[in-house]
């Protein structure tokens, strides 16, 4: 009879235990789900997805490589203990996505001073539904591209648009992957943080993707298979307030995309 109440306390003694340590986690910071979040999609190789939490919702942003993996992305941060609502604004290559392009004109060319000035809204096919290995090259080299772009930034001095000399490296390991796929069209876009007006933003984002097409260019790339794409502040992958949002919102994205190459 000892025996058995001595199991029975000390069963009981376990599940307080067990109750305590459930209840004195507490509610999940915004911080802990963006961490848990970040977390999960590593673990499942998603280092494109760039997350961001705003109370119990999380937004995905970035580019994914394939539409499958971008809606896969979703699922895995919903798992994620604490998430109420998950927003998902990544994109894929996918045909008729709208952007704004340059036309095409010289290095150096002067901007007008105003929003949408020197900008061409056009639709472009994206990785279209090929069969056989020219797919399956053209789906390699954007995860390539992608791989570069998260292991490293390409960067430019502050407000200018001169890629700064600490990304020729980058630029270069850019250059053998577009050059190993001489089938594919290169789409540069560039992205700012909010600072400054949206029409100065817009600009300095579109010059800053077209200097990266100049740098292409200049290294033989053929400017037929290159377009510079100008987004400004309008697609956000983290947090304005913050220098450290900021830093990430100053970026160059690159998607690798095909149809109507021509020579030169």
């Amino acid at each position: 009879m000892t025996g058995l109440k001595m199991f029975l306390s000390g069963f009981v003694a376990l599940a307080l235990l067990t109750i305590v340590c459930v209840f004195r986690e507490g509610p999940v910071t915004e911080v802990d789900l963006q961490e848990r979040a970040r977390y999960a999609l590593d673990a499942q190789g998603m280092t494109w997805a760039e997350v961001s939490a705003e109370g119990s919702s999380l937004r995905l942003a970035g580019t994914a490589p394939t539409e499958a993996l971008q809606a896969k992305a979703a699922d895995v941060v919903w798992q994620v203990r604490g998430v109420g609502e998950v927003q998902n604004d990544l994109v894929s290559p996918k045909p008729g996505a709208e952007v704004f392009t340059s036309p095409k004109r010289d290095v150096g060319g002067e901007a007008a001073g105003r929003e949408g000035a020197g900008l061409e809204t056009a639709s472009r096919q994206l990785l279209p539904q090929e069969e056989g290995g020219s797919r399956d090259a053209l789906r390699s080299c954007q995860v390539q591209v992608i791989a570069l772009l998260s292991s490293g930034k390409i960067g430019f001095e502050p407000a200018k648009t001169d890629i700064n000399t600490e990304s020729h490296e980058l630029l270069d390991k850019l250059l053998a992957i577009v050059e190993a796929c001489p089938e594919a069209r290169i789409v540069i876009s560039g992205h700012t943080d909010s600072k400054g007006s949206a029409s100065s933003n817009m600009e300095l984002s579109l010059n800053r993707a077209q200097a990266v097409v100049d740098y292409l260019a200049s290294h033989g790339v053929r400017s037929s298979r290159l377009s510079a794409v100008g987004y400004g502040e309008i697609r956000p992958i983290a947090d304005n307030a913050t220098e450290a949002g900021r830093a990430r919102n100053r970026r160059i994205e690159i998607a690798v995309t095909t149809g109507g190459i021509g020579g030169g």
